[in-house]
C-alpha cells in the first residue's frame, strides 16, 4: 500500500540529513498531512539546503490511513544535466505566470516519466524568467518530485518556451 505518515516521521526524526520538521494539513486532494523539513547539514551536496525537502500524504477512508503520495527536493543540479541523463520523454507541463500581481513573470516547466506498472511518475521541474532563453533553461536548478498521480500532459521541448512569455 505505500508507506504511513507514521512511519515516514519516524524515518525523518532519525535520518541524519534532517535538520527541523513542521507539518500542517494537505486538502489538495481531500485530507492529508504536508510535511516540509530542512536540512540538517549533512545531506549531499547536491540538495539545496536553503530550501526545504516535503512529502504529502493523502489519507484513503477504506482503512482511515495516511499514505505517502508525493515528496520533492530541490537540487543544485542543473535541469539540463539531468534530462540529458534521463532521456526524452513525450510527457510534460509548462505554464506561463505572468499575472499582473506578479512582478517578475516566469514558466514553470516540468518533464515528467511515467511508470505505469509502479503507478509512479518522476518529475523534474524548475521556473524560468521571461523572456525565456536557452542560456537560462541550460543554467537553471532542478525540483525533484516523485508523485503517485500520473499526469498526460505533453512535452514542450526547451527551444519553444521562449513563446510562453509572449503570452
Amino acid at each position: 500500500m505505500g508507506i504511513t505518515l507514521d512511519e515516514v516521521l519516524n524515518i525523518l526524526n532519525h535520518h541524519e540529513w534532517v535538520g527541523e520538521i513542521n507539518t500542517s494539513p494537505w486538502e489538495m486532494q481531500g485530507s492529508g498531512t504536508n510535511i516540509r523539513w530542512t536540512w540538517s547539514g549533512q545531506q549531499p551536496p547536491f540538495i539545496d539546503e536553503q530550501r526545504e525537502g516535503s512529502l504529502q500524504t493523502e489519507l484513503f477512508a477504506r482503512n482511515n490511513t495516511e499514505v505517502v503520495v508525493s515528496m520533492s527536493l530541490q537540487t543544485s543540479l542543473r535541469f539540463e544535466d539531468l534530462y540529458n541523463v534521463l532521456g526524452a520523454t513525450e510527457f510534460g507541463s509548462h505554464f506561463y505566470q505572468g499575472e499582473s500581481y506578479i512582478e517578475h513573470p516566469f514558466i514553470s516547466y516540468s518533464i515528467l516519466y511515467n511508470d505505469s506498472a509502479l503507478n509512479l511518475q518522476t518529475s523534474i521541474s524548475t521556473t524560468i524568467p521571461c523572456p525565456a532563453t536557452l542560456i537560462l533553461y541550460w543554467n537553471a536548478r532542478t525540483r525533484i518530485g516523485l508523485s503517485s498521480y500520473t499526469g498526460i500532459d505533453y512535452f514542450m521541448p526547451p527551444n519553444e518556451l521562449s513563446q510562453l512569455c509572449n503570452q
